[in-house]
């Protein structure tokens, strides 16, 4: 006789009894945590790991630290710089939160013909979950005719091109580090694989 099912799997390859419960229990906390978010928030479910996506402030709990990821240093003079822009209201800060904790951050000015993004950043730990390309796609749904640009380096240019930018290498604006500048027409976004 054939058990219903078992703990790691049934005979079908799916999740068992075990892995069954966890999905449940997984899904009725995020839930949970969906439906206490304001309206306004965007919501997004990011490889089972759920983030709402909002305008912040750039004093708020956490984003100083994701922001240092985008800066590159942890230096007050160079982030007090990076934050001015958000400060000032020129530009834009958005937070990814999780339940726990914000895991990520985009910055942007937009002008009525092109997008610039300042800053991306995930938390290490957060990374690789698709959490940058929710970010992407948040500041893409609020000005979805316009294209996209930003400066970065090579370390993330693979990442900007799987969202569906281009990439244009500036050459060295550093001594030994080359600059690429990307961008996303407004047209045709495609999710990250």
């Amino acid at each position: 006789m054939r058990s219903q099912g078992r703990a790691h799997g049934d005979q079908s390859g799916g999740p068992g009894l075990a892995g069954q419960a966890r999905i449940r229990r997984r899904t009725h906390h995020l839930h949970k945590f969906t439906a206490s978010l304001p309206n306004r928030a965007y919501r997004e479910v990011v490889n089972a790991l759920c983030v709402a996506i909002d305008v912040t402030d750039p004093d708020a709990d956490g984003v100083i630290s994701l922001l240092t990821y985008a800066v590159g240093s942890a230096d007050r003079d160079r982030l007090d710089v990076a934050l001015m822009p958000y400060r000032t209201g020129s530009a834009v800060l958005a937070v990814a939160r999780s339940p726990q904790r914000p895991v990520g951050a985009i910055g942007y000015s937009a002008a009525p013909d092109q997008v610039t993004l300042l800053h991306l950043a995930t938390d290490p730990v957060c990374r690789q979950q698709g959490i940058g390309t929710a970010l992407i796609h948040w500041v893409h749904s609020r000005h979805p005719s316009i294209p996209l640009t930003a400066e970065t380096d090579a370390d993330a240019v693979r990442f900007y091109e799987e969202t569906g930018f281009t990439s244009t290498s500036l050459g060295e604006n550093y001594p030994g580090v080359e600059r690429f500048v990307v961008r996303r027409p407004s047209a045709g976004y495609s999710q990250r694989r």
